[in-house]
């Protein structure tokens, strides 16, 4: 009998040990197909597969109508980023749709914003109508780098300064956004942060795009091995490689994102703000724009033709690579402080004057922070890494 009692109890451990094994078995195998599945494609619904043929071919267009422009310079960029900028004040302005905002705020709004982005501008060429007898701005109409000082160039001649708004400007807008606050009850407090930060923000962002175009030709590198930007009617086409690479840092970041969050994307990054931004698409995003960053920055180098020579070059690889890694990373960053502002005002997208895109300012969020960024930090290299100087 006990026998028997022994053989039955060895038999039902026999069956819990093989129950047990092969529960071991299926959650390993689920194990493997949950791993397998992260790398499996998404599939591509009709609508999605035609609002990225939409925005494939609104960018080509675009870049078929920019970079011409941003080749020749001289007014044809100086009218390309006022129209951008323009619109993208315009965007900024009508956010607060609820409000209902006297037009002449719209309408300080926009002066103040502009103002801070032309600041340099307006102050040396006021100062070349001043003192530059005659190559004033009455006797010379032609837009150069010595008559509105697109290189932002010191009093010494020395390296550029870097950045800069109107300190006149600012209190001036400070009066008029808290006088509004004061006498109209549906502009609150929290309407002038909004506007008063994104004047700031819009206006050195596009700032910094006239720089970093025009920072090739500051007294610091006019002189140097730069010379071949000195070509006729080709002058500002080579500076313009510094441009692209900025370009190629933040817009390749948002493409290979766009494209590796659609395809792979599985895990969201911060769904309050951005519902549809994948870790996937946030790693290959900065993989490929870093990748493709390096690859035309020594590839110019290569071909003797430095992005900015002292500064980023074979010698200096060290700088190509902290603005390579960086640029995407801060072209995230603006990405997804837009999107918290768009959340916070309850709209999709700032415009639709670009099919598949929104608005101009939906295409360039991440651009003008990135700009910034850069602008910075080619001010600190261009220094010896001094901010004091």
């Amino acid at each position: 009998m006990n026998a028997l009692i022994y053989l039955i109890q060895e038999q039902g451990d026999l069956e819990k040990f093989s129950m047990e094994n092969q529960e071991l078995q299926n959650n390993k195998e689920k194990h493997q197909k949950k791993h397998i599945h992260l790398v499996e494609a998404n599939k591509i619904s009709a609508s999605t597969g035609k609002n990225m043929i939409v925005r494939i071919l609104t960018a080509l267009v675009l870049l078929f109508i920019c970079l011409p422009l941003s080749f020749v310079g001289s007014w044809g960029f100086f009218i390309l980023i006022l129209v951008l900028a323009f619109i993208s004040i315009l965007e900024v302005s009508r956010a607060p749709k609820e409000k209902n905002i006297p037009i002449v705020l719209y309408i300080t709004f926009i002066i103040i914003t502009l103002s801070f982005i032309y600041w340099y501008f307006i102050k040396n060429a006021l100062n070349q109508y001043v003192y530059g007898g005659e190559n004033s701005i009455i006797a010379d109409l032609n837009f150069n780098f010595a008559l509105f000082g697109v290189g932002f160039a010191n009093s010494s001649g020395g390296v550029v300064e870097g950045l800069g708004i109107s300190i006149i400007m600012v209190a001036f807008s400070f009066l008029i956004y808290f006088t509004a606050c004061i006498t109209n009850e549906n502009f609150t407090f929290k309407d002038v942060c909004y506007f008063f930060t994104m004047s700031i923000l819009i206006g050195i962002g596009f700032q910094s795009m006239y720089y970093v175009k025009y920072l090739p030709f500051s007294s610091e590198f006019i002189g140097s091995s730069i010379n071949y930007y000195d070509n006729g009617y080709g002058t500002y086409a080579l500076s313009t490689l510094l441009f692209i690479f900025v370009l190629i840092g933040c817009m390749m970041n948002d493409i290979g994102a766009y494209f590796v969050g659609v395809l792979f994307g599985k895990h969201k990054i911060n769904e309050r703000i951005s519902p549809k931004k994948t870790w996937e698409g946030f790693v290959g995003g900065i993989l490929i724009a870093t990748g493709l960053g390096l690859v035309f920055a020594f590839s110019c180098s290569a071909g003797g033709c430095d992005l900015l020579p002292g500064v980023l070059d074979f010698e200096h690889w060290y700088n190509v690579v902290i603005l390579a890694v960086g640029m995407p990373l801060i072209a995230n960053i603006g990405d997804f402080a837009f999107s918290a502002i768009k959340r916070n005002f309850g709209i999709k997208d700032f415009g639709n004057i670009i099919p598949g895109h929104g608005g101009v300012l939906d295409r360039l969020d991440s651009v003008l922070f990135t700009f910034i960024f850069v602008a910075c930090l080619l001010t600190l290299m261009s220094n010896g890494w001094w901010f004091l100087n």
